[in-house]
């Protein structure tokens, strides 16, 4: 995909462009059927009403979940918020014990240490140098309070894939809830949803609309609180006149993703193996990071040789891509680069690549020239 200047955009994982079907799905729904879904005693509210269920139905088929199963939420940061308030409501928070990877996405880790400051007991497991959970520091981790082990499943920024059956397992042995943020999986990969107790996911990672993604929450093994208090909307649970564009939306998109995953999962392997070859035969000692074998098919992450990053990031200019220094810590680089063991000038050199459903292997081969170039020209 290429911008009105011809720049070609690679941060997939940042946020994906709206697919145009989806758009034309969603357009009759802010102006003609513009109903509340709450209003029962006409059409308008019907037809508002069963768009937003239908909708529901979609994102369950992709899951292969209930329908009654999913909950709309504004995005992943707030679905996985809802998690820990469902599990801490009511609950002496000194006595609840909490297992996270080290890895997680900003919207668990921070939640976690703002429970962690309120009393919560709180471990971060650390992980390999490809990003991989190790399960003998998780297993150490143990104990009897333990409530919830949250791991995300494709880490947004090295792209490594977790062994989520092996942890699933691990934590349904011990009668311990399994909650993942899997908003970089969904749409994109196959996965077994019977592996997950919570599930958290956007909307805009899967070519829909910003401003809606959904929990996943296991009929009999979980029990959502209300987070947000007001009227009757997601069964009582979240209250709230829906945004039923969004959510229309959020549906046609996920529809799409189940149509198109397997012929699409493929390509975008082969763009993704394409890349770094092209990159690893123009530039010498590039080091790739995360898992080669386990990772999403739409991501790579990767360190260069010594640069003059002002001069290198001036000659980048026709691509769109990731600076994984970006990141905010007390550091100066991302918590996943610091659990990696990057060193604050080596996560200076280092880069985010995600393609996606509009990118085509010309763009990709131009793109490994425009970045072998701009490396070339900042040594």
């Amino acid at each position: 995909m290429r911008n009105e200047r011809g720049q070609i955009y690679l941060d997939y994982n940042a946020t994906t462009p709206v697919d145009s079907r989806v758009v034309d799905t969603m357009q009759t729904y802010w102006s003609e059927n513009f109903g509340n879904p709450s209003s029962d005693l006409h059409s308008w509210g019907w037809n508002a009403n069963f768009a937003v269920q239908d909708s529901r139905k979609k994102i369950a088929a992709l899951l292969k979940c209930g329908a009654s199963e999913i909950y709309f939420a504004s995005g992943a940061t707030e679905a996985n918020n809802w998690v820990f308030h469902s599990l801490l409501q009511n609950k002496i928070l000194s006595e609840v014990h909490i297992i996270a990877s080290s890895v997680e996405h900003d919207s668990v880790r921070n939640t976690l240490l703002h429970w962690q400051k309120q009393g919560v007991q709180v471990d971060f497991v650390r992980v390999n140098s490809e990003g991989l959970l190790d399960l003998q520091d998780l297993k150490s981790k143990i104990r009897t309070n333990t409530r919830l082990i949250s791991v995300i499943f494709g880490q947004n920024e090295i792209g490594t894939l977790q062994n989520i059956s092996e942890i699933s397992r691990f934590a349904r042995e011990r009668d311990i809830l399994f909650h993942s943020d899997a908003t970089q999986v969904v749409g994109k990969m196959e996965f077994d949803i019977s592996d997950f107790d919570f599930l958290s996911f956007s909307s805009h990672k899967l070519y829909g609309p910003k401003g809606i993604g959904a929990l996943y929450a296991h009929a009999k093994t979980t029990s959502l609180l209300p987070m947000i208090l007001g009227g009757q909307q997601e069964s009582g649970l979240r209250s709230g006149t829906e945004p039923v564009p969004q959510i229309v939306g959020f549906g046609k998109a996920c529809e799409l993703c189940a149509q198109e995953l397997p012929s699409e999962n493929s390509r975008l392997a082969l763009l993704g193996k394409l890349l770094r070859k092209a990159l690893l035969d123009k530039i010498p000692d590039l080091k790739l990071n995360g898992s080669l074998e386990n990772r999403l098919p739409t991501n790579l992450h990767l360190t260069l040789p010594k640069i003059q990053r002002d001069v290198f990031l001036k000659k980048l200019s026709g691509l769109g891509i990731s600076s994984s220094s970006a990141c905010h810590s007390s550091s100066g680089i991302s918590s996943t680069l610091s659990a990696l063991g990057f060193s604050a000038e080596a996560a200076e050199r280092s880069f985010r690549l995600s393609w996606g459903r509009f990118t085509d292997e010309g763009q990709i081969l131009e793109a490994a020239e425009i970045l072998a170039n701009a490396w070339k020209a900042s040594v």
